[in-house]
């Protein structure tokens, strides 16, 4: 198998037959700084398992979801501090690539 860098990816050739593969990034936290504060499904697979609930304040680097993709599970976790402010899908629903798992709110100030 030879590999050959290129922009936005890479090649790979293997026994005459070649595919170009593209790098994605997939934000499923919100961003680093906590961005928007949404959990988003990884790619298309099923929700296996939700840990929380509406109103409930979450760390960042809490787990907050399952997504069951491929024969494999993504742990999905808070990319900031805050509550969860909205749930978008349930425990056994098929869910697309990017879609809203749910919403992390801002904690508002006592």
């Amino acid at each position: 198998v030879s590999v050959i860098p290129a922009a936005g990816g890479i090649y790979v050739i293997d026994e005459g037959r070649s595919a170009f593969v593209t790098a994605r990034k997939h934000d499923i936290t919100g961003g680093e700084g906590g961005g928007e504060g949404a959990i988003r499904a990884p790619m298309h697979g099923k929700l296996l398992a939700l840990f929380v609930a509406e109103g409930e304040k979450v760390a960042r680097g809490q787990r907050i979801a399952i997504v069951e993709a491929m024969k494999m599970e993504h742990a999905l976790v808070a990319g900031r501090d805050g509550v969860i402010g909205r749930i978008a899908a349930a425990a056994g629903d098929q869910v697309g690539e990017g879609a809203l798992i749910a919403k992390i709110e801002a904690e508002a100030a006592a």
